[in-house]
Order: C-alpha cells, then sequence, then structure tokens
C-alpha cells in the first residue's frame, strides 16, 4: 500500500495570506517590508526562481506520482536560439498550450528525469512513499499558543505513532552532502518548529514530533542525504512570531535597523590610516 495523498488546490492554499505560512513568517524575519508588501498590501508578488521552480516540479512528480511529462512542456529544439536560449517563438509556443505550468528546455528535461529517477530509488523516499500511515500534502490550520495568530502548514509527509508524530520534508537543493549550510542560510529551523506546531495542535495526542529533511541534489550524482536539526530552536520561533504579532497589531513594518540610530566605527582602511610604525 501507499501513502495517503490529499489533493488540494495548491494555488488557493497559498494565496491564504490571513493565515500565517512559514514562508511569511522567513520573508518578515528577512525583511518585514517586504512581508507588509507582499502579504498585507499585495502589491508586490513572489516571482520563483528557476531553482524553485526545478524543485518544485519534482515535488510534483515525487509527491503526486504523477508522470513527469504531463507536469511538464518542453520547447521544440528548432525554437530554442542557436546558443540555446529561450526565444520569443519559445514562450509564444508554450502560450499556445496552456496545459502545462512549467516549461523546460530538451536537455533540462532529461535531466529532471534523472534526478527523479534516481530519487525513486532512494531508500528513504521508497519508504515514505510506501508506508500506509504515512500522509502526504495535508493543509493543516493551527492557532499559535503564543501570539492566537492563525496559521497554515503543510507539511509533504508525516504520520501518528501514538504520542509521537514524524514528519519528513522533500528539499531539492544544490549540495545535499552539505545542507546544514542550507538549514541555517535559508532558516529552514523555523519550517520544522511551523510545521511540528500544526501538527500537534491537529492531533491532540501528540506530545513530541520528530522532524527530518530528506535532501536531494538536482544534479548529477544526486546524492540523497537525511538531515534532523540537533537542538531546540522552539525559543527562536516564538520569538519571531511575536515580533510578527505586534508588527502586524502595530502596523509597523519597519526593520530593527530603521528604528534607531544605529553606530558603526569605521575601520582604519577606509581611513586611509598606514598602522605600520614608521622606522
Amino acid at each position: 500500500m501507499s501513502t495517503k495523498l490529499i489533493l488540494t488546490d495548491r494555488d488557493a492554499y497559498h494565496q491564504q495570506f490571513d493565515k500565517i505560512s512559514n514562508t511569511m513568517l522567513r520573508t518578515f524575519i528577512d525583511d518585514p517590508w517586504l512581508f507588509y508588501l507582499r502579504y498585507i498590501d499585495r502589491s508586490k508578488t513572489f516571482t520563483p526562481t528557476k531553482a524553485m521552480e526545478f524543485g518544485s516540479i519534482v515535488h510534483a512528480v515525487a509527491l503526486e506520482q504523477r508522470p513527469l511529462r504531463s507536469v511538464v512542456g518542453i520547447y521544440p529544439k528548432q525554437l530554442l536560439s542557436k546558443v540555446g536560449a529561450i526565444t520569443r517563438s519559445c514562450k509564444e509556443f508554450a502560450s499556445q498550450n496552456p496545459d502545462y505550468r512549467y516549461w523546460v528546455k530538451p536537455a533540462q528535461f532529461e535531466t529532471l528525469k534523472m534526478c527523479i529517477n534516481d530519487l525513486r530509488c532512494n531508500e528513504f523516499y521508497t519508504e515514505l512513499i510506501d508506508r500506509d500511515d504515512m500522509i502526504r500534502e495535508l493543509p493543516l490550520y493551527f492557532e499559535h499558543d503564543k501570539t492566537g495568530m492563525q496559521c497554515r502548514c503543510m507539511p509533504d509527509f508525516y504520520r501518528v505513532d501514538g504520542a509521537r508524530a514524524f514528519v519528513f520534508d522533500l528539499k531539492v537543493t544544490s549540495d545535499s552532502l552539505d545542507f546544514g549550510k542550507k538549514i541555517n542560510q535559508f532558516r529552514y529551523w523555523t519550517q520544522a518548529c511551523h510545521y511540528s506546531e500544526g501538527v500537534i495542535y491537529n492531533h491532540p495526542d501528540v506530545e513530541t514530533v520528530e522532524y527530518y529533511f530528506l535532501a536531494h541534489s538536482p544534479e548529477e550524482p544526486f546524492h540523497s542525504t537525511m538531515w534532523q536539526i540537533d537542538g531546540n530552536c522552539q525559543a527562536a520561533y516564538d520569538h519571531w512570531m511575536r515580533k510578527l504579532a505586534e508588527a502586524i497589531a502595530m502596523e509597523d513594518f519597519r526593520h530593527d535597523a530603521e528604528k534607531q540610530i544605529n553606530k558603526h566605527s569605521v575601520s582604519a582602511w577606509s581611513l586611509g590610516v598606514n598602522e605600520r610604525r614608521e622606522r
């Protein structure tokens, strides 16, 4: 038997800006004003990078078990430029075939196919897919207990075993062998806390959550590694949730650096001072 897949309207889910997601929280931590523009004023939209699109394609195929060709359109090779760049003709061709959300070059399609095939051979991934008690992509709604803010999350995989829950998130990353750096760089620790709160809220018998990242490289040799955060990030997570709640209540989305006089000591090299003593 395979994991239970909960199909949902992803576009509608991701537009629920009245409920705090992990992405919204991370945006606030990085830039409160950008949070305001995207999720309060809604004057600035989010444009995913090519790397993000690659990850979204892998997610769609790997989690939903859909054929890659049903998810991705391929630009005809003859429409590419002489150096292989996407041309206006490519974009016109894509606009005439609206069935596909993502479009790639033929070589990119082959890389995607190899990446996904390699992932499907991974023992961690196989166990996640094959377990009959694992739930995939179920939207969870919850109230943050320290602030009362309404929140949402959608774990890739999770299962409940009595008082314990196990949550797994698939990350397509440039360097899965050193994914720990990505946890720091992209603040994935907030996701571990946010999703754990969602699972506990929706499953009152759960007392502890074990959160794992399955990191998979998108290029050969397609390494896959499993990671778990060593340490408790809950206090930092609650701190930033409080800061976000205060910003929303006060309608003040300035960065801390914009609220004070920032002190700085000018370096000697900038002043042009030669610190070496003259003989």
